[in-house]
């Protein structure tokens, strides 16, 4: 299965830009209150000559790394919540199936013990359910077939209350 980022990419990359946005302002903010601290416009200027270019440079710089690397963090996490919430809808689907095989396995198992009542009625009941499981469980068509044509050929069995019905 494709993961749910790859089946929907635009909520992510919807996500990030917004995110980049946000982040940028806060940096930007930061760096404003940094200017207010005594000392720190100097500092950051040295550095700046350091290694060769202009303070704007150097904070616009620091601003879109820190906004890259929150965004790298955010995109490996929500990879990682659409894994978990995919492997859980895939955990909840085999569940959902598994239930579904039980039921029929039961189904056709009442419907067979049916069959082997002494009563002619609940005898057609049996039958009448098994063309329902053959209907609906295409995987029980051959076995319902057979029971069905094992059940004609061996006759209806003991007719013994139908007389008294």
């Amino acid at each position: 299965m494709q993961s749910l980022i790859a089946k929907n990419p635009a909520f992510t990359v919807f996500g990030a830009l917004l995110t980049a946005v946000a982040l940028y302002s806060a940096v930007s903010l930061l760096i404003w209150i940094m200017y207010r601290i005594p000392g720190l416009p100097e500092l950051v200027r040295d550095m700046a000559k350091g290694i060769g270019v202009s303070t704007p440079q150097l904070l616009e710089f620091s601003a879109i790394v820190v906004t890259a690397i929150f965004i790298a963090v955010q995109l490996w996490t929500t990879h990682r919540r659409a894994d978990a919430a995919e492997t859980t809808a895939v955990a909840a689907i085999q569940t959902a199936e598994s239930t579904v095989k039980r039921n029929a396995a039961q189904q056709f198992k009442d419907a067979v013990e049916l069959l082997g009542s002494k009563s002619h009625v609940v005898r057609l009941g049996g039958i009448q359910a098994l063309g329902f499981i053959a209907k609906d469980y295409q995987e029980y068509q051959d076995a319902v077939a057979t029971i069905i044509d094992s059940y004609i050929n061996q006759g209806e069995g003991n007719d013994d209350e139908e007389a008294t019905l």
